[in-house]
């Protein structure tokens, strides 16, 4: 976001040069001296805007450096799931293990993931979607808070949080999604970090017993893209998944909870847990997070999400 703006910048001073470049010639040209001192002003304007980009740079790189995590709070990296995350050029996105399906030669032992997922970028739209090809559902998490485009690193996806020392990540399995919110240091004791939450019709998040978020849905036949021939058949289609009734379980997202580092020998009172308070427009899924302020830092919150 930090580079988007000074590019912008870049072309507001340039923009800029060129003006008073023109209304200098009108008024100077019958004196070189001050068109020279003109264009080592404007020389230097541009330097110092290089300079000005190339330092702003230095902690937007360091920010999707998360080796010094691995071991302390991350897994090692594994290369087979690595080779599953692409970036989609014409998308402007990261998949993962594109176009998956549980047909099409399906095996239930091969190590290939049994899910997809696809993680967006843009400053309007930096949203996770990860389909459930077994029941057939997608599901989308935007965050309600600020972060700055994705970027791969092994078989993860980092997203680093603006205006915290803190990033995102999430880490790719075969059969799952690890969600890190990384906290490098202390920012208070009580966080909370909002994302929306996108269902398919016909489904419906609960909060389970143990802490976790349940999608439940109708019957799986009234679940996916469903092809209807006539009005009167898509009309019955959407009557039935808005008044069905929701008792099939599609999936859970995992209860929350805090990680610290490895080598921490002294129990902790930081704690995480879920909400869903009442969005407008769409679910609200609030990750809250506690007791923060005598944790060992770095700490992850970790909220997976599949």
């Amino acid at each position: 976001m930090g580079v988007m703006k000074n590019r912008g910048a870049r072309r507001v001073l340039k923009r800029g040069g060129r003006l008073k470049y023109k209304q200098g010639k009108s008024r100077f040209s019958r004196d070189g001296l001050p068109r020279r001192a003109l264009f080592l002003a404007a020389a230097g304007l541009l330097s110092f805007s290089i300079f000005s980009d190339s330092f702003t740079m230095v902690p937007t790189v360091g920010a999707y450096d998360i080796s010094s995590l691995e071991g302390v709070l991350l897994d090692a990296p594994i290369p087979a799931y690595a080779s599953q995350l692409e970036f989609d050029q014409e998308a402007g996105s990261y998949t993962y293990n594109d176009g998956y399906s549980t047909g099409a030669g399906f095996d239930g032992q091969s190590s290939r993931p049994k899910f997809s997922a696809q993680f967006k970028g843009g400053l309007d739209e930096n949203v996770v979607e990860i389909t459930d090809s077994v029941n057939n559902v997608s599901v989308q998490f935007m965050p309600l808070f600020d972060v700055r485009e994705p970027q791969k690193s092994d078989n993860r996806v980092v997203y680093p949080i603006v205006g915290q020392n803190a990033t995102t990540v999430y880490t790719l399995y075969g059969s799952r999604i690890k969600e890190d919110i990384v906290l490098f240091d202390y920012h208070q004791d009580s966080l909370t970090y909002d994302y929306e939450i996108s269902v398919p019709e016909g489904t419906e998040l609960r909060v389970e017993g143990d802490g976790a978020i349940g999608v439940y849905g109708v019957n799986q036949l009234f679940l996916g893209n469903i092809s209807t021939g006539t009005d009167s058949d898509r009309q019955l289609l959407e009557k039935a998944r808005e008044d069905g009734e929701k008792n099939n379980l599609l999936f859970r997202i995992p209860a929350p909870f805090i990680v610290e580092p490895r080598n921490r020998q002294t129990e902790t009172t930081a704690r995480a847990w879920f909400s869903l308070p009442k969005g407008e427009g769409g679910n609200v899924l609030r990750i809250h997070a506690d007791g923060l302020k005598d944790a060992t830092y770095p700490l992850s919150i970790d909220p997976s999400v599949y």
